[in-house]
């Protein structure tokens, strides 16, 4: 990994993040859908 430049080191970190993101945001997404029928089940 040494050989990358600065700028693709920023780039590999911005996808990261963005994946990241789409990741927990897919996750709440299933989680909020799923909430009434974890409700239903108390």
């Amino acid at each position: 990994m040494a050989f990358l430049t600065v700028s693709n080191l920023f780039n590999e970190g911005a996808m990261t993040k963005l994946s990241f993101i789409l990741i927990a945001w897919k996750l709440l997404k299933a989680f909020l859908e799923a909430l009434p029928l974890f409700q239903i089940q108390l």
